[in-house]
């Protein structure tokens, strides 16, 4: 099966929006910017704003990923909210913007974790 991901990965043209492996994608695009979104928060918290802000951009190229897997396009405030150095209260914002988007796509994905 890993094969065939990675196959339809090289050629995403060539498989239909409704297969497993987009399914696949999707899922693993969506834990990625979860995960990346978690570690930009306890950065935040840490008052770590560089290594923050670089975390949220990780998860919002996830998430814009994940949404553009599913045929749609992304939100552009996602990544408007992550494109720029972040002061520390645009970064409470992004990451709260990409907490809704992020739990719009698991509900998509019928309930995935967020």
């Amino acid at each position: 099966m890993l094969l065939a991901v990675t196959s339809a990965l090289r050629h995403p043209s060539s498989i239909r929006p409704d297969t497993k492996y987009v399914a696949i994608v999707v899922r693993a695009e969506h834990a990625l910017a979860v995960s990346h979104r978690a570690r930009a928060a306890r950065a935040w918290a840490r008052n770590e704003l560089a290594c923050a802000a670089a975390e949220l951009r990780a998860a919002a190229r996830h998430a814009e990923q994940a949404v553009a897997w599913l045929g749609e396009e992304p939100d552009a405030r996602l990544g408007a909210h992550a494109a720029r150095t972040l002061s520390g209260e645009e970064l409470c914002h992004g990451l709260a913007a990409l907490a809704d988007a992020l739990a719009e796509i698991g509900r998509r994905l019928g309930g995935a974790p967020n």
